[in-house]
């Protein structure tokens, strides 16, 4: 039967009743990628001095996460881990989707990624990757606006004993920091002519926008200026671990919205799958908190993550953070994050901790999988 407007106006109503909805359209993706940037340094995640007037503005369009945690928290394993899914690496999320159908496109310069999208046919889903640099990027353009500032409030320490990857930017630590934040402002402005295209090519209202980082920075905090390379052991601080994690996605995703759950970096791709409604890894999506929808029934979700580099590994959930070294334990660590949130005061050799030392070293020991005789001996050398 050829279906004309004629022939619709004077269909059945039940007929029309019957007739199954049209799927959603798969949303785009543009997802920017920034590295070197920590959660703490921008204006969204509260940070009063150095000025991210677009990323705020995005924030507010949508959903940001108060605590999403980078598995890897140097830039390339960083990357590995929340484009794979994996620590170990694998099948990327561009490939997925490019299996799927969409057209798919990675950039490392704003004009071409503005390119990229301005080519996009309507009613064809595509996935944009923009990486910039982040606290570590030109910043020339930016100095100016920092030029009198003394950055009292960013809590910046002397160089520490143990600094080590970046301990040179320790040598005039605010002028370091001023050039840090004028990077930071600087990459923030790469945002509009991103927005402004897909506004203007009709993609905006289908397209799910994602800002995030392959990694924090301390950037003079503890002392320290880099990611977890920054000190001698490898540290973990929130500092390097926290990345922002910002979702804008008209009439799916809340706006002026924060999330305060722990996602983690090897979250993301399964994430991303479902968003697209493709078969992605094994792992966990959290794509219902991020739209505000109700978890499926019986389940609930576990605010635990982990990260490591080296041999430095951590669990935290929302409350306590541990770090085991396990060819160094005598300098392992534990913080109660809500009491000493800048984990300032280790409490590993704390009794009050035990119980909970001991859990999340159960937990570590369950997600790294060792032979148990291993995990036995070292559990044995860490708890004492």
């Amino acid at each position: 039967m050829n279906w004309t407007r004629r022939s619709m106006l004077v269909l059945p109503a039940a007929a029309l009743a019957q007739r199954p909805a049209a799927p959603p359209a798969r949303p785009s993706i543009v997802l920017i990628l920034a590295r070197d940037l920590p959660a703490w340094a921008l204006g969204c995640y509260g940070n009063k001095e150095i000025r991210t007037p677009n990323l705020d503005e995005l924030a507010r369009a949508g959903t940001r996460f108060n605590n999403c945690l980078a598995y890897a928290p140097v830039p390339e394993p960083g990357r590995t881990a929340l484009l794979t899914g994996s620590p170990q690496g694998g099948r990327s999320l561009s490939d997925r989707l490019g299996a799927a159908g969409y057209r798919c496109g990675s950039f490392e310069e704003t004009a071409a990624a503005v390119a990229f999208a301005g080519q996009q046919k309507p009613g064809q889903p595509f996935f944009l990757t923009l990486q910039l640099p982040g606290a570590g990027g030109p910043h020339d353009s930016h100095m100016s606006v920092y030029a009198n500032m003394s950055f009292e409030h960013q809590g910046i320490m002397q160089g520490a004993p143990n600094a080590a990857h970046g301990k040179e930017r320790l040598e005039d630590v605010n002028a370091s920091f001023r050039q840090a934040a004028a990077a930071i402002s600087a990459l923030d402005a790469q945002l509009p002519p991103l927005r402004r295209t897909l506004m203007e090519r009709g993609f905006f209202d289908n397209t799910l926008l994602i800002f995030t980082s392959t990694n924090g920075m301390l950037l003079g905090r503890h002392g320290l200026w880099s990611d977890a390379r920054a000190s001698e052991p490898p540290n973990l601080f929130e500092e390097v671990v926290q990345t922002p994690m910002i979702w804008s996605w008209p009439g799916r995703v809340p706006v002026q919205a924060a999330r305060p759950e722990l996602v983690s970096s090897l979250d993301f791709v399964p994430t991303l799958c479902d968003a697209a409604g493709i078969e992605g890894p094994e792992g966990r999506s959290y794509l219902a908190l991020a739209t505000s929808r109700a978890l499926p029934k019986g389940e609930s979700w576990r605010d635990l993550a982990f990260a490591n580099h080296g041999d430095v590994w951590m669990a935290r959930d929302n409350r306590f953070k541990l770090i085991l070294r396990e060819n160094a334990p005598s300098v392992s660590e534990l913080y109660d994050l809500r009491q000493d949130p800048r984990e300032f005061k280790n409490g590993f050799d704390d009794p009050r901790y035990l119980t909970v030392k001991e859990r999340l070293s159960r937990e570590l020991d369950a997600w790294r999988e060792k032979p148990a005789s291993r995990i036995g001996a070292l559990r044995h050398r860490m708890m004492g």
